[in-house]
């Protein structure tokens, strides 16, 4: 019998090509997201849709009672930001270090159920992740205090965006369809551009010398005076 995976976030991105990979590998994916309507090409290959909202407490709960059985698995997507911090991107850090505390907890929670908890931290992914970023830290940062930073900040999050260090989110699919199929999986996979490179260097590098690594796209241009 062919086992059953519920993915969020499946309309798009590292969610959208999971669910295609693991469709692809013969599972049964309910696809879940708010953007149903973007879904139509997983449903035509065979997914179930599901409307769902994480921040809505009911409809997860719902949702994840009427697949989960006894034992499974969970996979959540952290990022390299859950084990390193970065400028102007506070909010985000914060929730991805807290995704990765909320795995480790539920993975000693768990364990006497025979259920895993793995951690998926991938690095630099092409999405639509950056140019959101991009956007709203010009909305909320480009004026005032922090403006000349992050002008300059945007700008090397853009350039980054289009070197060739982001990965496809393919590679991060394979990556979770890995330890899905995996019968004793890692608790944490670090995937995609420069994931392990710069997890290296933040367990190797004093806290200062990284703080300055991290900070070089964040330094304004000093104009010139004639």
């Amino acid at each position: 019998m062919a086992e059953t995976i519920l993915i969020t976030g499946a309309s798009s991105g590292i969610g959208e090509e999971t669910a295609g990979a693991l469709l692809a590998a013969g599972y049964i994916v309910y696809a879940g997201a708010r953007r149903i309507e973007r879904m139509n090409p997983l449903i035509e290959a065979g997914a179930r849709a599901l409307a769902l909202d994480v921040t809505d407490d009911t409809s997860m709960r719902t949702a994840v009672q009427s697949i989960v059985r006894a034992t499974g698995r969970i996979v959540n997507v952290s990022s390299v930001g859950g084990k390193l911090g970065g400028p102007f991107g506070s909010w985000y850090h914060a929730t991805k270090f807290a995704v990765e505390g909320l795995s480790d907890s539920l993975r000693m929670e768990l364990r006497q159920f025979g259920i895993d908890v793995v951690i998926i931290e991938p690095g630099a992914i092409i999405s639509e992740w950056n140019g959101i970023a991009r956007q709203q830290l010009m909305k909320r940062s480009g004026n005032g205090a922090y403006a000349g930073s992050a002008h300059a900040y945007a700008k090397f999050m853009e350039s980054a965006d289009q070197s060739r260090l982001p990965s496809p989110a393919s590679v991060v699919a394979k990556t979770i369809a890995r330890a899905v199929a995996s019968r004793k999986p890692k608790t944490r996979y670090a995937t995609g551009g420069g994931a392990k490179p710069l997890l290296f260097l933040r367990r190797v590098l004093p806290d200062r010398a990284f703080d300055a690594m991290m900070l070089v796209g964040a330094r304004p241009q000093k104009r010139l005076s004639l």
